[in-house]
This record gives structure tokens, C-alpha cells and sequence, in this order.
């Protein structure tokens, strides 16, 4: 494997991403709600919250529940997954990865929105536990998107802040099981031609949403233009999108403001890790906090993560008069 060795730790996550559990969670959650007599959740609900810790999970699939009937529901949930996690499968390729890295001298770690528990039983029935160097769980700390298990790895491996400045994320292309296998491969981070294919896809995803946005205004303030700093922080707002109130932000690359609805194109999950925080540590690309999904900031099209080859949601924005504005259906022609 002739992978130059340009980072020395790299951290998986786990359902989604080497394990193809989507199905299992989404039907274990479901199950559970029913015993209790709760909302079952819609199968987009359910994965909806797909690497996130279950306290947070439950908070996002059953918004009116009492906090006091989580512990009965995480009980069914683990009754449910693990009657199907036998029948749970790594990703094809995914072991074989995970040893080949190992093999080549990288440091190999976990970080999980499962329990401890879960974890451990997952690396021994896939025979993964000797490759990893390390491991955090979503019951031992703070939960996904936030950094935390991430900076308890690093100081755990003596990878610290200094030494690791450049730590640009690298994610492994699994995920979305046979969607996946059907798309074509795009190389590397290349973008696509422009004029090409790129100039379709924009022009399709700005079509659907001059055709479904409605705001009272012709044009909305987001922000001052000095508040979009160059691939700096990005500036967060609501939108009213098909009749639903979304969050949504404002970045600036290359000179150019650009928006998007604020919802990963793999689960509708924020993308920022913190507040307004949407880009890599490159400054490249912006990136999901949760899965890792990497989308190229001046078309929103995944590049890299587990929803190669969609894209974020765009929204129309131009500047005037020392603001960032959105623009609706009535003002498309004139921008």
C-alpha cells in the first residue's frame, strides 16, 4: 500500500462509517419507541441522528418527551440492536483498510457515539480491537459533534495541538451501502469542470430553490459583508424552506459569499462542530462535524464522506451596499 504518510493518527468513527448499521439502528430505535407507546420515528428521523450519543439521539427523535423516560428507552433500544447485531456486517473492504494501515505504521483510533460496551463487542466479534491504539465512547464524556473525544485521543496518543496543527481530516469512503457502490468515482478533490457538469449541478439545485423558498421580502439582509471573514468562521441564519423554518449559514471563500441550508447531505444533521465553525482545518473544504462529510465550499458538492457526489442545499446570496443579502425567486434575474 503506497500511502504516503502524511498524518500519524487517524480516527474512524464507527456505525456508518467501517460498520454498515445504518438498518439495525433505524429499526432498533423504531422498535423501542413502539414497546413504549412513544412517536415512532420515521426511517429519515432515525438516521437522522446516526452517530450522535442516545441521550442526544432521543432528544432530536422524540423533541416532547420527559428526560425520566430516556433510561427505559435507551433499555428497549439495546434490547432491539442487540437481537440484530449478529446479523451486523463491517463494510466490504473495511477490515482489510483498518489492518493495512495498522501495517503501515499509522495510529489507529475510535470515536463512537456507542456505549462503551457496545464498542468493545463490536471490536471483538470483528475481530478489529489489536488494531486500534485507542477508543472513546459516547458515555465516557462529551458527545459528538463536539471536539472533546477527538482532543482526549490526541493527548491520550501524545498527539497534541503542536504537533498535530496540520491535521487535516481524512475519511474513509464507506457508508450508504449499495447508493454508494452505484455512483461513479470522482478522484482525489478535483473539482468537476466548470461549464460542465458542475454548471448543471449548480443550476438544478438553485432552480429547486427559486421554485420552493418563500420569503415576505424581495431581498433579506444575512449580514454586513465584514462579518463574512476569508475562509474564516461563517455567520448562521433561518430560512423559510418548503414551508419549514431551517437553519442556515453564510461563509465566504475566494472572495465570494456563498449560503446553504445548515443540514449534512448524508443525515440532516448541522454541520458546524462549533458555532459557525464549517471549515476544515485546511481552509479547503467545509465539513460535517459529525461523519465527516466534505463538500467543496463554492458549489456545496461532497468530494469526500459518506455522501460522495451529493450536494448541500444552496441558496442564492449576492452583496450590495456593504451587506450579504438572499435573494428570492423575484430578484433571480437581476442578481
Amino acid at each position: 500500500m503506497a500511502m504516503p504518510k502524511r498524518f500519524e493518527l487517524l480516527v474512524f468513527d464507527w456505525d456508518g462509517t467501517l460498520m454498515d448499521s445504518a438498518a439495525a439502528i433505524t429499526a432498533s430505535l423504531q422498535a423501542a419507541c413502539g414497546d413504549l407507546d412513544l412517536p415512532v420515528p420515521s426511517d429519515e428521523q432515525a438516521r437522522f441522528v446516526i452517530g450522535l450519543g442516545l441521550n442526544d439521539a432521543l432528544a432530536h427523535i422524540l423533541p416532547g418527551a420527559d428526560v425520566a423516560e430516556y433510561p427505559k428507552v435507551v433499555e428497549r433500544y439495546r434490547h432491539h440492536f442487540l437481537v440484530r447485531d449478529r446479523d451486523t456486517t463491517l463494510f466490504p473492504g473495511a477490515a482489510e483498510t483498518v489492518q493495512e494501515l495498522h501495517a503501515c505504521g499509522f495510529m489507529l483510533a475510535v470515536a463512537t457515539g456507542k456505549s462503551r460496551r457496545g464498542l468493545d463487542r463490536a471490536l471483538d466479534a470483528t475481530g478489529l480491537t489489536a488494531y486500534f491504539h485507542s477508543t472513546r465512547c459516547a458515555d465516557e464524556g462529551y458527545s459528538k459533534p463536539h471536539p472533546g473525544m477527538l482532543q482526549e485521543l490526541m493527548d491520550d496518543l501524545g498527539r497534541g495541538q503542536r504537533q498535530n496543527a496540520d491535521d487535516r481530516r481524512h475519511y474513509p469512503r464507506y457508508g450508504d451501502g449499495e447508493k454508494r457502490r452505484r455512483r461513479p468515482a470522482r478522484r482525489g478533490l478535483r473539482r468537476p469542470p466548470q461549464g460542465g457538469t458542475a454548471a448543471l449541478h449548480t443550476a438544478r439545485v438553485r432552480g429547486q430553490i427559486f421554485g420552493t423558498a418563500r420569503m415576505a421580502d424581495a431581498a433579506r439582509v444575512i449580514c454586513a459583508s465584514e462579518a463574512l471573514a476569508e475562509r474564516g468562521k461563517g455567520v448562521r441564519f433561518t430560512v423559510e424552506y418548503q414551508g419549514e423554518s431551517r437553519p442556515a449559514f453564510a461563509i465566504r471563500y475566494d472572495g465570494r459569499a456563498y449560503a446553504y441550508l445548515n443540514s449534512c447531505a448524508h443525515v440532516q444533521v448541522e454541520l458546524d462542530w462549533l458555532e459557525g465553525e464549517f471549515f476544515d482545518h485546511s481552509k479547503l473544504y467545509l465539513i460535517c462535524a459529525t461523519h465527516g462529510a466534505t463538500y467543496e465550499p463554492d458549489s456545496g458538492y461532497c468530494v469526500l464522506g459518506p455522501c460522495r457526489g451529493q450536494s448541500l442545499v444552496a441558496l442564492p446570496v449576492t452583496e450590495r451596499g456593504g451587506d450579504v443579502l438572499l435573494i428570492t425567486e423575484g430578484e433571480a434575474n437581476h442578481v
